[in-house]
């Protein structure tokens, strides 16, 4: 399945781009000594921004299937990645407030006292302002759903809840910066930060705002959003990405669903020369090291945050499997940044003789 998406976003950008001699001059003897041979579309695929040939880039196979059970205990996966649970995990960091929660088909109120269904419907109409009912075991915001409690009934939200199931949250819409919501004012624009949790604290290799598209809710490029990368003095890259859904049919009875990404140049009156900046930023990239110091069964974490109306962050989700996408594609960086080869080293190398370095697994 990666390849197969891999293979088609190279050739809907006009790819390959990394030629055959960098891929067996550069890219090969860097894996040679690792003892792996990944194949040349990765490359074709993680550089298409620039056509930049990096062998520290990482397939995405490789990503999830080795690396991110390497560095994160998967034993915790699951129940870490609950978000009607990350109130629990991480008091101190201001997150949206919550009206009402289901976990396993059990209804509780923002404080965790179990109440009825019926309580929780009547939480979520007593709401002053727009609320947010999503999945709680899902990355993606696709599957949000956005109301008005003062134009909904009963029956209308039970119905959301029959449709979202036995694991959700919801909680209040969350009013965004203004310099943010220049952005697109109609969904809560996310930062993505990538922050890894080393002995010697939390480094951060790259982050990147999600910028949703008019009319949506969703900040996911393939609900037609744009990427961008934030440089370190929090202005944005010349180049964001835009992904955009195709269909395909195959043998007329499939339909079978790919994504077109395109590289666009970042909207003149956002770019570095005019003095934007993402607000907060360094107030975001610090309180995402404060809080995965308190997440250690995980080394490797993709934070979502918004910024409220009066300058302070707020968490919308973390990740614990963050994706390529992001990371790799639209950074045109390696996914660990600076770190990804002491990472290689350690995962090929030192932990195979007994001495990793990073990783303590039970």
């Amino acid at each position: 399945m990666f390849e197969s998406e891999a293979e088609g976003l190279v050739r809907c950008n006009g790819g390959p781009f990394i030629s055959e001699e960098e891929y067996s001059d550069r890219i090969l003897p860097f894996w040679g000594k690792y003892g792996r041979k990944p194949k040349k579309l990765w490359f074709d695929l993680f550089g298409s921004r620039d056509h930049s040939c990096d062998p520290r880039f990482i397939p995405t196979d490789m990503y999830y299937n080795e690396i991110i059970p390497y560095v994160n205990n998967m034993q915790f996966f699951y129940l870490a990645r609950d978000k009607c649970m990350f109130d629990r995990y991480l008091p101190d960091v201001r997150q949206p407030e919550t009206v009402c929660k289901c976990m396993s088909g059990f209804y509780y109120d923002a404080g965790m006292n179990m109440i009825s269904r019926a309580e929780a419907i009547k939480l979520c109409l007593g709401h002053d302002g727009r609320i947010i009912l999503k999945p709680s075991f899902s990355s993606s915001s696709r599957n949000l759903h956005c109301i008005d409690p003062s134009v909904c009934s009963e029956k209308d939200v039970d119905a959301l809840f029959d449709l979202l199931g036995a694991y959700f949250i919801v909680q209040h819409r969350l009013e965004q910066h203004p310099e943010l919501a220049r952005l697109n004012p109609d969904t809560v624009n996310a930062i993505r930060v990538y922050t890894f949790l080393t002995g010697d604290g939390v480094y951060i290799p790259h982050s990147v705002i999600r910028i949703g598209s008019p009319g949506m809710q969703a900040t996911d490029q393939g609900s037609g959003g744009l990427d961008c990368e934030i440089e370190n003095d929090n202005s944005l890259k010349k180049k964001v990405s835009k992904a955009e859904a195709k269909y395909y049919e195959n043998n007329g009875d499939e339909t079978i669903v790919r994504e077109e990404l395109r590289w666009l140049d970042t909207p003149e009156c956002f770019r570095a020369d005019t003095g934007y900046k993402i607000p907060s930023m360094d107030r975001v990239r610090d309180i995402a090291r404060t809080a995965h110091m308190k997440l250690p069964h995980f080394r490797w974490i993709g934070w979502d945050f918004a910024v409220g109306t009066d300058g302070e962050p707020v968490l919308l989700e973390y990740n614990l499997a963050p994706g390529h996408i992001n990371g790799q594609i639209i950074t045109c960086k390696p996914m660990f940044g600076e770190m990804t080869e002491e990472i290689f080293d350690d995962y090929f190398i030192h932990r195979r003789i007994g001495k990793s370095r990073l990783t303590n697994k039970l």
